[in-house]
């Protein structure tokens, strides 16, 4: 399954970055721009009813039924639940959504033999979790490697299609340490826009150093 050559437009990333956007996530989105479109009845896990700025640059084709689970009901999400447990029949879902929740997930295992059962044959799963990162939450239990994800899913009865690295860079590396202690202040947002654009002038070198030292990982898997 190829990544095509699709990007958030850099005027676009300049903006999100000084509206306090992390680089973090917007070199997330940026590869999730790349992934194949998405298409029929998409469970997003972990969003309420108002999608991310993630949900408005997948690509996507066709008729989209959108439906979200998430624990807190404050979010107001489709359905309040538990992806340990997901209150949805077998087979119910095309496209199923895990972006920045399978490292808040007590049981990951558990967790996604779940979302097996509600996919529909040849459904997809596309998750996306971070590397290197600050701890974010009070139940931010785990970092997950290459390895570590390829045998989590196919110890799940999944078929790992891809799983590609993001924030390749011992610059970002370095940034995102001091990014993640600094209060966000103007200065902090500029140094941002500058590291992503040095990001992109150096993007097409990926020594093994660097390799290393992802700032997360995007997947797709069957």
């Amino acid at each position: 399954m190829a990544m095509s050559n699709r990007s958030v437009p850099y005027h676009l990333a300049v903006s999100y970055l000084m509206h306090g956007m992390t680089l973090h996530r917007l070199l997330e989105i940026r590869e999730l721009t790349k992934i194949d479109p998405i298409t029929g009845l998409v469970v997003e896990i972990g969003e309420g009813v108002k999608p991310g700025p993630d949900w408005v640059h997948l690509p996507k084709n066709g008729r989209l039924v959108r439906y979200s689970i998430d624990l807190n009901a404050r979010r107001q999400p489709s359905v309040v639940g538990d992806v340990t447990a997901l209150p949805l029949k077998n087979s119910f879902a095309d496209v199923v959504l895990m972006l920045n929740v399978l490292e808040h997930v007590r049981a990951p295992q558990q967790a996604l033999c779940e979302v097996r059962r509600c996919l529909k044959p040849n459904g997809r799963l596309i998750i996306s979790v971070p590397f290197l990162y600050r701890i974010h939450d009070t139940v931010d239990y785990f970092r997950y490697t290459n390895e570590g994800l390829r045998m989590l899913l196919r110890d799940a009865g999944f078929a790992v299609c891809q799983i590609v690295p993001y924030g390749l860079s011992r610059l970002l590396a370095a940034f995102s340490i001091g990014d993640s202690i600094l209060r966000p202040t103007f200065v902090r947002r500029m140094l941002r826009v500058a590291a992503y654009s040095f990001y992109l002038l150096t993007a097409r070198r990926n020594p093994r150093s660097e390799v290393l030292l992802p700032m997360g990982y995007i997947v797709q898997a069957h």
